[in-house]
């Protein structure tokens, strides 16, 4: 079975976490949640009852690429006013995919085929200001799907 996983990552206060996950503007349902420490990932989905219903919801309503499209949109947002965000995906039978924006701006972009990729992937996680042992954390999480598991810290969603 595939376990797939997409979302934005963004280290910050929680405050300020929650501040601007709470102005964004969005057609999809999002979810807020601590990854670890001061991270934090913002998901599209219906509120969780397990890993097989993670973020499908929204996917199947409107497709996976327009779904990652509104996530690289929201990690250029939310990066102007971190001053990073990273927009992650993970499929278990391909690998995943990485976008850092910086001060709104895509500035590194990966592939990542397999998990000997995960040097590279926590580069980037360090490069937003994310200590070493937390950005293995991260992606340890991603991979297992143990983000299912944090503590929702707000739902946001569609504005219309």
């Amino acid at each position: 079975m595939s376990y797939y996983y997409q979302g934005v990552i963004v280290a910050d206060t929680q405050v300020a976490v929650r501040v601007a996950f709470s102005a964004l503007d969005s057609f999809l349902l999002l979810r807020l949640t601590r990854l670890c420490d001061e991270v934090f990932g913002i998901h599209p989905g219906a509120p969780q009852t397990g890993p097989e219903t993670f973020g499908m919801p929204e996917e199947g309503r409107y497709g996976r690429s327009h779904v990652s499209d509104e996530l690289c949109r929201i990690a250029a947002i939310l990066s102007e006013k971190s001053g990073f965000a990273l927009w992650d995906s993970w499929d278990s039978c391909v690998g995943g995919w990485s976008r850092l924006y910086r001060h709104g701006s895509l500035i590194r972009e990966i592939t990542l085929e397999d998990d000997h990729d995960d040097d590279e992937e926590a580069a980037m996680l360090m490069s937003m200001g994310i200590a070493a042992r937390a950005a293995y954390e991260v992606i340890s999480a991603k991979r297992d799907g143990l983000h299912h598991t944090n503590l929702g810290l707000a739902e946001h969603g569609p504005l219309r």
